[in-house]
This record gives C-alpha cells, sequence and structure tokens, in this order.
C-alpha cells in the first residue's frame, strides 16, 4: 500500500490549528472564570469601602458646615458668605471588563421638620419653628444613614435609631438658679434648589443674615418637637445630668416623651432663667448666588 504524502501532511496541519482553537478557548473560560470570581467575591466588598470612605466623609463634610455656621454666628455681620462642599455618592469604579455599583445621594432643605416650645410659669409660651437640612445616603452594599443638621446639632439616624453625632451649644450652669443658654441655628432656604440628588460634588452657601436675642425668666418646660426623639433624649439628659441636675420625678426635672416631642419639665421649686439666641442663616444648594 502506497500512502499519500500530501494529504498526510494536510492532516497535520489540520491537528495544529484545532489544537490552537482548543487552547484560545480554554483561556477565555479561565479569564471569564477568573473575571467572575472577581466580580461576585470582591467587587463588592471594595464598593462597600468606598460607601463606607464615603459616608465618613460626609460626616466630616456636616461637621465642616456647622463650623462654618458656628463662624458665621461668631462674627455675626449680616451678608457674610461661606461656600461648603458636600459629596452626594461614589463613582463606579474603574475596573475593566467588571462592573461596580454607584452610591447615590439625597439632600433636602426643610422649613418646619423642627419646632423648640418653651413655657414659663405665668405660664406664657415662646415657639420657634427653624428649618434644617439632611443627607441620606442610598447604598449598594454598606448600611445607609441620614446626616441631619437640626437645631444646631447634626444628628446621625439608622434603621437601628439615632443620635446627636455633635452637639449643639446648649450650655446650662447651675448654681442657685440654672441658667441656660441655647443658640438655635434656623436654616432658611426660600430661593433656589431645596432639593437634589446624584453623586457628585456640590457646593453649600451659607449667609449669616441675623441674631435674635430675648430672654427667659422662670423656665418651667422646654419642649423639642423633632422626628429623632431618641437623639434629643440623650442630649438633654446627659447636658442637664452633667451639669449637676438630678433626673427624676422628685428631682431637678423630669423628661416626658409623646409621640413626635419630648418635653424638660423643671421642678417647681426650681428657678430656670434662659437665654435664646436664634440665628438666622440662609443655605443655597447648588453653583452660585441667588438674591434673597
Amino acid at each position: 500500500m502506497r500512502w499519500d504524502t500530501k494529504k498526510l501532511i494536510n492532516f497535520k496541519k489540520n491537528n495544529e490549528g484545532v489544537a490552537g482553537i482548543v487552547v484560545a478557548v480554554m483561556l477565555i473560560g479561565l479569564l471569564f472564570a477568573f473575571l467572575s470570581v472577581v466580580q461576585l467575591n470582591y467587587v463588592p466588598d471594595w464598593s462597600e469601602e468606598r460607601e463606607a470612605e464615603h459616608i465618613e466623609t460626609v460626616a466630616n463634610q456636616f461637621t465642616q458646615m456647622k463650623f462654618s455656621v458656628d463662624i458665621l454666628s461668631n462674627i455675626a455681620v449680616s451678608g457674610n458668605k461661606i461656600t461648603t462642599p458636600l459629596t452626594l455618592g461614589t463613582q463606579e469604579i474603574p475596573l475593566p471588563f467588571l462592573k461596580s455599583d454607584k452610591s447615590f445621594g439625597f439632600l433636602r432643605v426643610f422649613t418646619d421638620e423642627c419646632m423648640i416650645n418653651i413655657t414659663d410659669k405665668n405660664p406664657i409660651s415662646y415657639s420657634n419653628t427653624v428649618g434644617s437640612v439632611k443627607y441620606s445616603s442610598r447604598n449598594s452594599n454598606y448600611v445607609n444613614v441620614d446626616f441631619i443638621y437640626e437645631a444646631g446639632g447634626i444628628i446621625t439616624n439608622q434603621d437601628s435609631g439615632n443620635t446627636m453625632y455633635v452637639m449643639p451649644y446648649f450650655d446650662v450652669e447651675s448654681s442657685s438658679t440654672v441658667d441656660i443658654t441655647y443658640d438655635i441655628i434656623n436654616l432658611i432656604e426660600d430661593t433656589g434648589n431645596k432639593y437634589t440628588t446624584g453623586h457628585g460634588n456640590i457646593p453649600l452657601k451659607l449667609e449669616y443674615i441675623q441674631t435674635t436675642s430675648s430672654t427667659i425668666n422662670n423656665v418651667d418646660t422646654i419642649t423639642f418637637f423633632s422626628s429623632y426623639l431618641t437623639a434629643w433624649y440623650n442630649f438633654v439628659n446627659d447636658t442637664l445630668s452633667d451639669a449637676g441636675l438630678a433626673y427624676g420625678p422628685i428631682g431637678d426635672y423630669n423628661l416626658i416623651q409623646g409621640s413626635d416631642e419630648i418635653t424638660i419639665d423643671f421642678n417647681d421649686a426650681l428657678t430656670v432663667d434662659m437665654t435664646l439666641r436664634i440665628i438666622d442663616i440662609n443655605i443655597q444648594i447648588g453653583p452660585g448666588w441667588l438674591d434673597i
């Protein structure tokens, strides 16, 4: 028998071509398997870490905003302005062939979410409704957090509860009488955007308007109307206790919590005088200044 040499050589070449294709398919399969492992096991962790870092950034930015408000309040010159940044969310992680999640944030200015009511022993009531600003995260992997600047303090809110992150100026001095000084920050937004969302950086523009001071003698009760009662309850209780006042029905004060308010009820035998400063700060969201 005689072999056809030409056909044999062609058969060998075809085998080499098939082997190259098989190797290429296997390498592509390995690559996709590797990318799948990274996508499922590592990218969510990286995204969660970025979102956690972003929440820390927002916490620092809210603290910076409060610091700016305090500067404007202490200088107390009408028309003085300070701009502070806020980062709403995070961008996707730049990874080739992989997809990561963006995180978004919502920012809104409220005009009537908080009210402080003070009643003296006459009784005469003094009510002050103040504006606030709230940031809410919309994360894909990390726990969501709200930051609220309300009546001079910064509150953090999660599903598990809320707490006073940065205290307002609520000074209590106790001797023969109790003297309280409280700076209530009223954020005013009557021009421009009251709401924004996204994942980029935006400026918050703050402008000092005025301070209205008053003295209320023989204070009987102080009531905080808020959506974050746990934060206010713990704050006022800790502040009064640190000043040496005794809590309880037969103590110097009692705390009464309702559905949307917490009331400090002072003992009738206690003399409480209060210096109240209402500080109006205009807040604008977004670039440029609008005339007020």
